[in-house]
């Protein structure tokens, strides 16, 4: 069977519920559909009890290969993707524009041949910039040689961060709102297209097998084991990123007053993790359950906020209130004048999280804190 066959039968064999719901036709939120597991291949005690499920937005980063978690008092390293006969995993072409930084996407093969990808605005885009992707949903798998040690006293170092980007939404519902000397621009949906990826070290991706499922983080040559410890002499594909598109509940916000267009993305990306620090503190929502992106307009840069939860659950939808808007600035701006870290950085306290870390050294709150003293203004 080749590969467009597995992946029509992949398609065919998806429970219909899940279907529905990754497309919100239902609800989605409280029933996560896009969890994986990281299966254990040992056969000490220690790996009988163990259950390591993370939903696909998270396991690509903390499951993606020879990354190591702790369970049940060792530590266990993710070898690989796993396989299911017949089946395979769905593939994706994607590009980031290098002047504008928009993001492109489309369906792919297992073929080596990178399509043409374009950008609206600036037209073709060189081939080095067009990657593809590997969702792994059905899972990762530890290798049956490894042999699971004692954690010491630090955990085991996670080397993987992953990068969410925004694509579209449909339908959105627009409010304009002046608050103070902004003028703001707001596009809300429930229906909104995002993709998160994980890139692997540095950026130069995995090396995986799609016969056997083995995979690394570093180029090999030759023949390889499989994840039980055999010679495999299927060629490895790479380099291949792992990534996972969802949708879920979005919300974009464009400053029209004043004009910052000519800001740089440290200023940007800043300003955007403020605003979700002060959403989470503004609103009770926890901070885990929203993130955000960096979206190129025609009007500019647009700040996207999403749910970060399986479905949306209309956390973004409260901040097309005034009020709330006004709340959150007021919160973004505390939180960057609060904290005792040096104006030309960021930390944990301010805007700096895990999930962020591709940009910590981006990060200034002093920028920010500039920006929203100037223009908020107080209100009575």
């Amino acid at each position: 069977m080749g590969w467009a066959a597995n992946r029509i039968k992949t398609i065919k064999d998806k429970k219909l519920i899940d279907f529905l719901a990754t497309h919100t036709v239902i609800p989605k939120y409280g029933f996560p559909v896009d969890v994986v597991e990281l299966s254990v291949l040992s056969h000490i005690d220690a790996a009988k009890n163990i259950q390591l499920e993370r939903d696909l937005r998270l396991a690509i980063s903390e499951f993606a290969p020879s990354s190591q978690v702790v369970a049940n008092g060792y530590i266990w390293e993710s070898a690989g993707l796993r396989v299911v006969r017949n089946r395979t995993w769905p593939i994706y072409w994607y590009a980031v524009c290098p002047d504008c930084k928009k993001f492109y996407i489309q369906g792919g093969t297992i073929e080596e041949t990178p399509p043409s990808i374009s950008c609206d605005i600036h037209g073709a885009i060189s081939r080095r910039s067009i990657h593809r992707f590997v969702t792994p949903i059905f899972g990762f798998v530890t290798s049956k040689d490894f042999e699971p040690k004692k954690p010491g006293e630090s955990r085991p170092k996670r080397e993987f961060t992953t990068r969410p980007y925004f694509f579209g939404y449909k339908g959105p519902e627009e409010k304009r709102f002046s608050i103070g000397k902004f003028r703001i621009k707001s596009m809300y949906s429930s229906d909104g297209e995002l993709a998160v990826i994980c890139k692997g070290k540095k950026g130069v991706g995995f090396w995986v097998c799609f016969d056997c499922g083995a995979a690394f983080s570093e180029r090999k040559r030759g023949k390889h084991k499989t994840l039980y410890g055999t010679d495999c002499s299927s060629p490895l594909r790479g380099p291949l990123h792992l990534g996972h598109t969802f949708k879920t509940d979005v919300l974009s916000i464009s400053f029209e007053e004043p004009n910052i267009s000519s800001r740089d993305e440290s200023f940007w990306l800043s300003l955007l993790y403020a605003i979700l620090e002060g959403t989470s503190q503004a609103l009770g929502i926890k901070r885990q359950d929203l993130d955000g992106c960096l979206y190129p307009s025609e009007d500019g840069i647009m700040l996207i906020l999403f749910d970060n939860v399986p479905g949306g659950a209309g956390h973004v939808k409260r901040i097309i209130d005034e009020e709330n808007l006004y709340e959150v600035l007021k919160s973004a701006l505390a939180r960057v004048r609060n904290c005792t870290c040096g104006l030309e950085t960021s930390c944990y306290g301010c805007l700096r999280n895990y999930e962020n870390q591709f940009c910590h050294e981006l990060l200034k709150r002093g920028v920010v804190l500039e920006f929203l003293k100037k223009n908020l203004g107080v209100r009575e």
